[in-house]
């Protein structure tokens, strides 16, 4: 995987790290355990979908990396979000790094300190199983 967005522009070594270690964590995962888990992974326009029906847990119901390895566009989160419902999984996270490549017009990432709040969620205009407005989470890492 690389360091850079389809686009060429630089991402943050953080989302590099987190989508290589959650594969990792998966692969190494006992497979008695990923199966009491109902644990699988997926790969959806280059975005790492993991769903543990076993679980309610985001740790493992999230999607990483969207926007990074493709261009990412409201198409593609509407099939991360059929993958969860074929999944049964109702509750996750879908995750994007401000600097991913993106159709929307991001806020400047500008410094961040630990005492700043998370970025707000973007509403793609999506909706989930039960008729909710689905958000991705941004952050600047």
């Amino acid at each position: 995987m690389s360091t850079t967005s389809s686009t060429g522009g630089s991402v943050g070594i953080a989302t590099e790290l987190e989508l290589r270690f959650h594969q990792e964590l998966y692969e190494a995962a006992p497979g008695d355990t990923r199966r009491a888990m109902d644990w699988r992974c997926e790969e959806v326009d280059g975005a790492l979908v993991s769903m543990a029906r076993g679980t309610p847990s985001i740790l493992f119901n999230r999607t990483l990396g969207l926007g990074v390895r493709r261009p990412a566009n409201r198409e593609t989160v509407e099939r991360i979000l059929q993958v969860y419902a074929g999944a049964g999984v109702e509750r996750f996270f879908v995750h994007v790094d401000r600097r991913a490549d993106m159709p929307v017009e991001w806020p400047s990432p500008g410094p961040k300190s630990p005492s700043m709040p998370p970025d707000p969620p973007l509403d793609v205009g999506c909706k989930g199983p039960s008729g909710q407005a689905v958000v991705v989470a941004t952050r600047s890492c």
